[in-house]
């Protein structure tokens, strides 16, 4: 292993090494999962949902069961301690765990020396003081060049790339990890709020109904139910009444939706938008729509799903126009990359717009 790392591993390098040669070997596995995945469902578009959800659920096993069996089957090389013998020749005296102490070694006693100790003076017998480091026995034989190893595979030139690397690979994934753990935390942290702030005991019509549920559904333990101030409810926007502004619906606990309609005085016009996919979903989520009104102002707007606490806003769009001013042109880049334009459009305040049928231009983002 690598000595780049200042600090002290808890566990031994061996199994840092391990850990970090799991997580390369995760790259490709998962890459290879995802894509067979991905083949497979495509296969079996036309088959029944079940089958490719067990078919993903399988994927998901097999993306776990990956990195258990490379961690038990993935070869570690023990670290390696150079011994040099008097006659020149290098012996590697294998360890399983560098932290360990080693057992002191006499090196005249098994004729070795350490290599970190080879320039050191040792009273050999029938050798002057410092010949060792000055002169070489006349018998020294010459390192041939027919008992150098072969040229390393490809593998194994990637495993002395890769291995260097390993323990900043683990370093990584450990940081990656305490940050994605703190997000059950956060939300740890919200729900104890929500229990202890802003609370008010539940009416007893909601007790009541909790009790039959429970007795109904055979739960044992208790339930505890509150009112709070801090719960977020849904509150989505959209042209409700179909006059040209948008209206609001908020639902409350424990009664019915609150509908706010907007039935200001205006003094400028309005257009509603629908955009329908063909080749992209049929809600044309991700397209951003251009308008043009006959001022030459324009007004960006992006469509997308979602926007409130488990609701959804209305996929029309409606854009205010100034007063006594139409639209003269509608630009709309779909999420295929592909952007349309449509132009002398009628007077209505109505538009439906169709994938395919506008005008192919080039889109303004293609240079970037």
């Amino acid at each position: 292993m690598n000595q780049v790392l200042a600090f002290e591993w808890p566990f031994s390098e061996s199994a840092v090494e391990r850990l970090g040669w799991v997580l390369v070997h995760s790259f490709w596995q998962f890459a290879l999962v995802a894509w067979l995945a991905g083949v497979a469902v495509h296969t079996l578009r036309r088959n029944a949902a079940t089958t490719r959800y067990a078919l993903l659920v399988v994927a998901m096993a097999v993306s776990t069961a990956a990195p258990v069996a490379t961690w038990m089957l993935v070869p570690i090389d023990p670290p390696t301690e150079f011994l040099v013998s008097r006659a020149g020749a290098v012996i590697e005296l294998e360890s399983d765990d560098l932290t360990k102490p080693r057992t002191a070694v006499d090196p005249f006693a098994v004729g070795l020396i350490l290599a970190s100790d080879f320039n050191r003076e040792f009273p050999v017998p029938g050798y002057e003081v410092g010949m060792m480091n000055s002169q070489v026995p006349p018998e020294t034989p010459t390192p041939s060049t027919e008992n150098r190893q072969p040229v390393s595979s490809w593998l194994e030139r990637t495993q002395t790339i890769l291995r260097p690397w390993l323990a900043w690979t683990v370093t990584v994934w450990g940081l990656g990890v305490v940050l994605c753990s703190t997000r059950p935390l956060l939300g740890w942290h919200t729900l104890r709020r929500l229990q202890r702030v802003g609370v008010s005991p539940a009416s007893d019509e909601v007790l009541s109904t909790l009790r039959r549920v429970s007795a109904r559904l055979g739960l044992r333990r208790a339930v505890r139910v509150l009112q709070s101030t801090l719960a977020q409810v849904p509150v989505v926007r959209g042209d409700i009444d179909n006059d040209g502004d948008v209206d609001l619906v908020v639902t409350h606990m424990d009664d019915v939706p609150a509908l706010l309609k907007n039935d200001s005085d205006r003094k400028f016009g309005s257009v509603s938008i629908r955009c329908v996919g063909v080749d992209t979903s049929r809600q044309a989520l991700g397209a951003t729509v251009r308008v043009t009104d006959s001022s030459g102002s324009e007004t960006v707007v992006q469509i997308a799903s979602g926007g409130s606490f488990q609701a959804s806003h209305d996929s029309r769009l409606v854009v205010a126009l100034p007063e006594s001013c139409a639209v003269q042109q509608v630009s709309i880049r779909w999420p295929t990359g592909r952007t349309e334009q449509w132009s002398s459009l009628p007077s209505e305040r109505k538009l439906v717009l169709i994938e395919g049928t506008g005008t192919e231009v080039e889109s303004r983002d293609s240079s970037r």
